[in-house]
């Protein structure tokens, strides 16, 4: 029996796993970026609303006090489970959340105007690309859009010296590299630069790889991307480990693939 529905804030990494596998309008609505998660919650992505705690990603005093105005709102369903429990016996519920579009009334700030900016101009390079473009072309083509040189790389995505040379090889020879690059290389990648799942979706496809909405793992992978948007590789993988995920760059594990 469901029971009268609620909103909350609240929403656990299991149940944002499930939410996002199942509901597209959620994956479309963080796909921009302009959500992080902290302590179990969407916040729009400013530094007036989280913070580092002790290692941890928190949310801000301030943002606690203006949930309304900043977190993503959930609906909360309570659902009766069937059955007789017992004379004396309390019900037994279930909750589950569910993000509908229709509950959202949010004013983006205009600050994300800078990072959409980025993210367009990134995809707009893409397009620009023959069809026959690499994934190493491609990756290389974003290394020099950002002007990184190999530490940057390194300090970005935990990936290694060669990755980092097949990639700008590839871009200014035109021309790919014979090896594919590996799915973990990809998602490492697009993970250290910022780069949300719509573009690493294509990087991906380029190696004739993708992120499947049937993987844990791969979900984890695309929560990651979407919603850590200017954390450190560090903060992306302590979430991945802490859900049981390997973790995201590993230089000596790339470099012996």
């Amino acid at each position: 029996m469901v029971q009268p529905t609620k909103i909350t804030y609240k929403i656990t990494s299991n149940e944002l796993m499930k939410e996002y596998r199942k509901n597209p309008a959620l994956r479309k609505r963080l796909q921009t970026g302009t959500y992080i998660y902290a302590d179990d919650m969407l916040v729009l992505n400013t530094w007036q609303n989280v913070e580092h705690k002790s290692g941890n990603l928190s949310i801000t005093d301030f943002a606690s006090q203006n949930l309304e105005n900043i977190a993503l709102p959930f609906v909360e369903i309570i659902l009766k489970l069937p059955g007789d429990q017992g004379a004396f016996a309390p019900p037994k519920t279930t909750n589950s959340v569910s993000y509908d579009p229709a509950e959202e009334n949010i004013k983006i700030p205009s600050d994300y105007l800078a990072g959409a900016k980025r993210i367009a101009e990134i995809i707009n390079l893409i397009k620009s690309k023959p069809r026959d473009t690499g994934a190493w072309q491609m990756m290389g083509m974003i290394i020099d859009y950002e002007k990184s040189d190999l530490n940057d790389f390194y300090l970005r995505t935990f990936l290694g010296e060669r990755q980092y040379f097949d990639a700008k090889r590839s871009f200014k020879n035109e021309n790919d590299v014979s090896n594919i690059p590996l799915k973990h290389t990809i998602i490492s990648f697009a993970a250290g630069y910022d780069l949300p799942t719509s573009i690493a979706d294509i990087i991906l496809l380029l190696a004739e790889k993708s992120l499947s909405l049937a993987s844990d793992d791969d979900i984890c992978y695309s929560i990651v991307l979407d919603v850590f948007m200017g954390q450190p590789m560090e903060v992306k993988n302590r979430w991945l480990e802490k859900n049981g995920v390997p973790m995201l760059g590993q230089k000596e594990k790339e470099e012996k693939n």
